[in-house]
């Protein structure tokens, strides 16, 4: 995040904390580079009250082809790389790149002080998953920050499990045993998108959960943006 991934292979990169306006730029510069890799190339909705940002993360799925993390350098222009080390080559790779080579000329807030000689850069994650349905789920849970985070809080304290692998019900423990023959195992309620359908009752829902009303109509209204940008 941030450029510390780079830390070691560029210690005398810089890279600057990003207005809203310069990540703007970024997204809709890097988008196309991506889109012909795969069928599903999207930024996670960010908070809209985040004043700067220190990197833009990208979740992909369903290459058109066979796609490794040098492939997706090539086609960012990136400087350096770090792999997500995963053997299937899923999971967040890191790329540097730099600014200027992607915003011209650059703007005020990344500039380099006078007198500095080091390069300015900025990070790209690519989140690559498995398949479409899974894709759909991350976006999602990383939208709004910590939306998965604080989903997956409010499920555990009505008893369930929420994550991006879907939604879980553990079995209830009857009193008489026989009744319940695996009591430790979960029953998958949902795998895809429409977890959001199943579960927006606990979220609103006032009955199950004791939050301010503003808290409610937030986490409706972000979870309903989440949704509609897939």
């Amino acid at each position: 995040m941030g450029g510390k991934a780079f830390l070691l292979h560029l210690p005398d990169a810089t890279f600057p904390r990003l207005s809203p306006a310069t990540y703007a730029s970024l997204k809709s510069s890097l988008l196309p580079r991506l889109t012909p890799l795969f069928q599903r190339v999207g930024i996670p909705h960010e908070a809209p009250e985040k004043q700067d940002h220190g990197d833009v993360d990208f979740i992909v799925a369903c290459p058109h082809a066979a796609v490794g993390h040098e492939k997706i350098k090539s086609a960012l222009e990136a400087i350096a790389c770090i792999p997500s080390g995963q053997p299937d080559g899923g999971g967040s790779h890191h790329f540097a790149l730099r600014l200027a080579d992607v915003i011209t000329p650059l703007p005020a807030e990344a500039a380099p002080v006078s007198g500095e000689t080091s390069e300015v850069y900025v990070q790209v994650d690519v989140n690559m998953r498995k398949d479409a349905q899974d894709w759909e789920n991350a976006m999602i849970f990383h939208a709004y920050g910590d939306l998965g985070m604080i989903m997956g809080r409010l499920a555990a304290s009505v008893g369930l499990h929420l994550g991006e692998l879907g939604l879980k019900v553990s079995w209830v423990c009857f009193a008489d045993t026989s009744l319940d023959t695996n009591p430790t195992s979960d029953i998958i309620s949902s795998t895809g998108p429409n977890i959001l359908s199943h579960f927006r009752v606990v979220v609103i829902d006032t009955r199950y959960i004791s939050l301010p009303r503003t808290f409610h109509g937030t986490m409706e209204g972000r979870v309903c943006d989440a949704a509609r940008g897939l």
